[in-house]
């Protein structure tokens, strides 16, 4: 295959080969591929996440997190700032959340922003945005093409039978949830990654209009 290349914003010229997910697009619009461009400078924005436990030295200046203090954080939520807020899953007893802010600086640059969802957390944004007529909220379920296929990759992550059960249990649960929340328009069947690729590509066309 052909090599690319692009600019990182570090000035760095990365080598790599053509993405799986420019090839899917080409190959669903019918088109060949195109030819090797001039280096790009590719700019990732994503909001920032507020945060109680403390910025590791990672994560400083990057503007990828929002460090504030519990009681702030806590008063905020009170007040509807975040469209979710839970636990700190990198860190036990902390918390973390989106706010809503934070999104329409991205939306007001003409920017999607997706979250990467379980249940817990999809029920507590469309709680808060669906009744916004300033954030359009579209919903993507994403999960196997059958409950033997869960099953099966339940059973590579669960180290008892009991703990196999609850998976499942759960599963079902969400599934229930899903179908009677009415909030996804698109369902992806996550078993081929070229096919996924395109049925995400259709999602986003979507949102964007």
């Amino acid at each position: 295959l052909m090599k690319e290349t692009v600019t990182t914003a570090d000035g760095e010229v990365d080598e790599f080969e053509p993405s799986p997910l420019r090839a899917a697009l080409e190959e669903a619009e019918g088109n060949t591929p195109a030819p090797p461009v001039e280096p790009t400078v590719i700019e990732k924005r994503q909001p920032a996440t507020t945060i109680t436990r403390p910025l590791r030295s990672a994560e400083e200046g990057t503007g990828e997190f929002v460090n504030v203090g519990r009681m702030q954080f806590e008063e905020q939520a009170r007040a509807g700032t975040f469209i979710y807020s839970d636990a700190d899953p990198t860190a036990a007893g902390e918390l973390a959340g989106l706010r809503i802010a934070d999104v329409l600086e991205l939306g007001a640059m003409g920017k999607l922003c997706v979250i990467d969802a379980d249940v817990a957390v999809a029920d507590m944004v469309a709680a808060t945005l669906d009744p916004r007529p300033d954030i359009k909220l579209t919903g993507v379920w994403v999960s196997l093409d059958s409950l033997d296929d869960i099953e099966s990759r339940l059973k590579e992550e669960a180290k008892s039978e009991d703990a196999l059960k609850a998976g499942l249990q759960q599963v079902i649960s969400d599934i229930e949830w899903g179908v009677l929340s009415g909030l996804f328009e698109f369902t992806i069947i996550n078993d081929d990654p070229k096919q996924s690729l395109k049925e995400i590509m259709r999602a986003v066309a979507y949102a964007a209009k």
